[in-house]
């Protein structure tokens, strides 16, 4: 049983990490039970303060149009998408763009 099962995902995330690392990829099964329960949509309409929501595109691991449909139907939410799948945004060149607007938003939002 594989939790990133998309292909090409796999290495999207080994991309992630030092290939140095000794990474044990083992996940206790009871871990399995729990991500068809996992929507971070489904807290968005108990959140007042200002969210920030960054949607890939291309993401098949989360797919965009959750993200895109949810954003429509809040008013706190603000939407940035990106021609990207799950894992681009962590490294460059996205990386920077990415970051750019979470500072944008919370230089915004937060007057820092």
């Amino acid at each position: 049983m594989a939790l990133i099962n998309a292909p090409g995902q796999s290495q999207g995330y080994l991309g992630l990490v030092s290939e140095e690392l000794d990474l044990d990829r083992r996940v206790a099964a009871r871990f399995a039970l729990l991500v068809g329960l996992y929507s971070p949509v489904r807290a968005l309409k108990t959140i007042e303060e200002p969210i920030l929501m960054q949607v890939g595109l291309n993401d098949v691991i989360t797919p965009a149009q959750t993200g895109i449909k949810a954003a429509q139907k809040f008013p706190t939410v603000e939407l940035k998408t990106y021609d990207s799948g799950h894992f681009e945004p962590y490294q460059e060149p996205l990386f920077s763009f990415v970051l750019a607007d979470q500072l944008d938003f919370l230089n915004r939002k937060l007057h820092i």
